[in-house]
């Protein structure tokens, strides 16, 4: 299993959250849809977002590695 949802369903996802008890949601990601859109970046790649206002979602930081 990869280090991140890049190429990971949903339960590789989950299994590899509780394994290494993660408290925060990783986003699955099998067809690499979300890796693609962000510059396939290597991983470990974290994209820390936040809520705002009005309910939309806000990159607050990336981190690479």
């Amino acid at each position: 299993m990869d280090w991140s949802g890049r190429g990971n369903n949903l339960p590789e996802t989950e299994i590899f959250k509780k394994h290494y008890g993660i408290p925060y949601p990783i986003l699955s990601d099998p067809k690499f849809d979300v890796h693609t859109a962000v510059g396939s970046p290597r991983t470990p790649f974290t994209i820390w977002v936040r809520k705002d206002a009005q309910g939309r979602g806000v990159v607050v930081s990336t981190h690479l590695g």
